[in-house]
């Protein structure tokens, strides 16, 4: 019936230590749950009596367009979830024209989610301590012809995720088979987009010095258009649009990254203010509901992402799990825009 059906299920039937890696944000979980909390505290103005009969969901971002506003965040490791993994999510994508950013730790290669796709995917890069390293990536990301990087830049420091930690113990599994060495060896060993790579140097897979600068450098390196992700300031956002960068994504990594508590609701406003059209807004972190989405579309976003929920249809029935989320966030997009009496995203209310 709703896309929170699929999380009863995969408290169930997903190990401890994987529900808990979508059950946990970080620390004590505030941010996480205030996202939520702010989304509900914000409330949608009926428009009627209007004529509603000609809905269209699209948006174009980048020159590309999709069938709806909903797309697919990165999310790493999803063959933990699921076997086909993200070649599953590639093709319920493809079976509803939605966009879909594949995670740097992919655990299917690029260029195989891409075939599944039926065309190039957008791309989530992070950028190492090692400049050198992040170069690599984002050539390696272009010879498999994706046409966007997102580079993010919100989880900049160490996490605690409380709520992970206190499910792991509770496995009964031996999870060094698959969680052996530090994490950096992990990527090594495991992820498409590490393989083959010299780690001499990187000891974080985000950097920690990363300045705007850096930044400009790793744009200047390629010909795609360059997306940052994890701006939660209309000063940061004008910076963004000021240096040339092609996109932006507000978000604070689904509660994942700190524990500020400024959700991404409250955050959006001001970043569309100081963007004023130049570039495309896409958010993410908390959205769960068709009015959810139409909340961020009145406020100017062009696009909403969501993470855990596309995942948790896919733990639970792989690729029609993936389509049956997308379906129901769109069915409800679809009756909450009628209600606010838009046919489009960008029409003008009455």
């Amino acid at each position: 019936m709703n896309v929170f059906n699929f999380e009863a299920i995969t408290k169930v039937r997903l190990p401890p230590s994987h529900s808990g890696c979508l059950q946990s944000g970080v620390s004590g979980d505030e941010t996480l749950h205030a996202n939520r909390a702010a989304l509900k505290d914000c409330h949608l103005r009926p428009q009627r009596p209007v004529d509603v009969s000609t809905p269209d969901l699209s948006t174009t971002l980048l020159g590309e367009q999709f069938s709806s506003p909903v797309g697919l965040a990165p999310v790493c490791s999803q063959n933990v979830f699921h076997r086909d993994a993200e070649a599953a999510v590639a093709r319920a994508a493809k079976s509803q024209n939605h966009l879909q950013i594949l995670s740097i730790q992919t655990k299917t290669p690029p260029d195989k989610v891409n075939e599944a796709r039926g065309k190039p995917d957008w791309f989530q890069l992070c950028e190492s301590n090692v400049f050198y390293r992040a170069q690599q990536r984002i050539k390696r990301a272009e010879e498999a012809g994706c046409p966007v990087p997102g580079v993010t830049v919100e989880p900049v420091g160490q996490r605690v995720p409380e709520t992970r930690g206190i499910l792991r113990r509770s496995d009964t599994r031996n999870c060094a088979m698959c969680h052996g060495g530090t994490m950096l060896q992990e990527k090594a060993r495991f992820l498409p987009m590490y393989r083959d790579f010299d780690l001499t140097g990187v000891t974080n897979p985000m950097d920690p010095e990363m300045i705007w600068d850096k930044l400009g450098r790793l744009r200047d390196t390629t010909s795609m258009k360059v997306v940052v992700k994890g701006l939660l300031s209309g000063q940061d956002a004008a910076i963004a649009v000021r240096r040339g960068f092609d996109g932006i994504v507000v978000s604070n990594h689904g509660g994942r990254a700190d524990e500020a508590g400024l959700v991404v609701i409250d955050a959006l406003p001001e970043v569309i203010r100081e963007v004023n059209g130049a570039v495309p807004v896409i958010v993410d972190s908390g959205f769960r509901r068709g009015a959810d989405i139409v909340k961020a579309l009145c406020m100017g976003a062009d696009a909403v992402c969501v993470g855990r929920l596309y995942i948790r249809g896919l733990a639970v029935f792989g690729q029609k799990g993936v389509e049956r989320v997308l379906q129901l966030l769109d069915a409800e997009t679809m009756v909450m825009m009628r209600q606010t009496g838009a046919n489009r995203r960008e029409e003008p209310v009455p």
